[in-house]
């Protein structure tokens, strides 16, 4: 069996029985876990669980390490590595998580050919289902033949709308949007750039099922902001980045968008201070909003 790692504040890893007793126990209540495998790299595969849980052979790594050690893909016409890899891996995570969704990444592959990694995406996809889940991948998967059961996850272009043709769903996470590892402004000390200073306004001021041409709302399962921890060290910089973007994206996926208008928006969220202040949340005091 394997060893998982959540970050806790009393450190330390979890076994197997451990992540399950985390999943049953201490899950965010009307929530659903979704574990994510990064696939198709051989080394340090990432599961998410509840919040982020970790495959581990060793000591915990940040984020960026564990790219730059994912140094090379599982060959996909080795069946070694579904049979005795994944296979396994699936198998297991899949029995202590009682969602019906499984993430196996699937993004920013360079070590395989277009025809390797479609091999690889189309059975991965069979194992997936083989254990009663459905397959959620970042929206290179759409190179493959997808099930209608497939979600597809967009982050950064149109490309994720090849999935509509096999009646594939899609969860947007426009990495210009709702990327809440990115920048506020250019004198934000945290985070990163690539994708866009990304202020409040930007996060809520939007509309999914205009987002992209052809997509509309029957195609739209939800919303992700992604958060992800390269520049991230502590839970100060998880709230200074998160709030109030997370409030804002929350309202573009739960709120109808002609009840919703940023006026109202930024009124509501800055009554939230007095509260944020009296707990200690490093929120980000963004200049849009009347705080």
């Amino acid at each position: 069996s394997a060893a998982f790692w959540i970050p806790r504040s009393n450190g330390g890893r979890l076994t197997v029985v451990g992540v399950a007793r985390e999943v049953r126990e201490d899950g965010i209540p009307d929530s659903t876990g979704v574990p994510q495998l990064y696939l198709p790299y051989a080394q340090n595969p990432t599961v998410v669980v509840t919040m982020i849980a970790r495959v581990a052979s060793g000591p915990p790594q940040n984020a960026a390490q564990a790219i730059r050690n994912a140094v090379a893909a599982v060959d996909p016409q080795l069946p070694v590595s579904y049979e005795m890899s994944f296979d396994d891996v699936v198998r297991e995570i899949s029995g202590i998580t009682p969602g019906p969704y499984f993430h196996i990444g699937g993004d920013e592959v360079q070590t395989l050919t277009h025809d390797q990694y479609v091999r690889f995406v189309e059975r991965v996809q069979g194992i997936v289902n083989k254990y009663g889940k459905k397959m959620i991948g970042w929206e290179e998967i759409t190179k493959a033949r997808l099930n209608p059961t497939t979600i597809a996850q967009q982050w950064k272009s149109d490309s994720a709308t090849a999935a509509l043709a096999s009646g594939a769903k899609l969860i947007l996470s426009p990495a210009p949007k709702i990327y809440l590892d990115m920048k506020y402004t250019p004198t934000t000390e945290l985070g990163l750039h690539w994708a866009a200073y990304v202020e409040v306004r930007d996060s809520y001021d939007w509309d999914p099922a205009a987002y992209i041409r052809g997509v509309g709302e029957k195609d739209i399962l939800g919303v992700e902001a992604p958060i992800w921890s390269e520049t991230v060290r502590n839970i100060g910089a998880v709230m200074y980045l998160a709030l109030p973007r997370m409030p804002a994206v929350a309202e573009v996926g739960w709120t109808p968008q002609a009840n919703r208008t940023w006026d109202g928006f930024r009124s509501r969220v800055a009554s939230h201070a007095p509260r944020w202040n009296y707990l200690g949340m490093n929120y980000y005091h963004s200049p849009q909003v009347p705080w």
